[in-house]
């Protein structure tokens, strides 16, 4: 089990794990439950919509089974750190799920952003 404060690559190491890290235009959302694909499917229109075209690149089981799955997400522009954390939290099944909902989170600096910009 690895820690949030652990070092990826140790944590991966110990565990035996191949640590894979996204390229500066994916996410990695997990699908743990029975009809989070439809909603990951809504939450994309919403950002199509907004004019980002993301789509999804692939889609594997978990390693852990019980019809978990892993979705790669292609976007169309690079993704800062911290935007991919809040993007990865509200499209997937993340345990912050129930009060990322709850939230009302400010996108505009995503929404409005410039095309072309670095976001780092």
């Amino acid at each position: 089990m690895a820690y949030v404060w652990e070092d990826p690559v140790d944590a991966a190491a110990r565990e035996g794990l191949d640590l894979v890290l996204p390229e500066a235009d994916q996410l990695f959302i997990d699908l743990d439950e029975p009809g989070n694909r439809e909603l990951l499917q809504h939450h994309l229109k919403v950002l199509e919509r907004n004019g980002f075209h993301f789509r999804i690149e692939r889609e594997t089981l978990s390693k852990g089974g019980r019809g978990r799955k892993h979705v790669y997400i292609r976007t169309d522009l690079p993704i800062a750190p911290a935007e991919r954390i809040a993007l990865q939290a509200c499209l997937g099944t993340a345990s912050l799920r129930l009060w990322t909902g709850r939230l009302v989170i400010n996108f505009q600096s995503i929404l409005s952003r410039p095309r072309g910009v670095d976001p780092s």
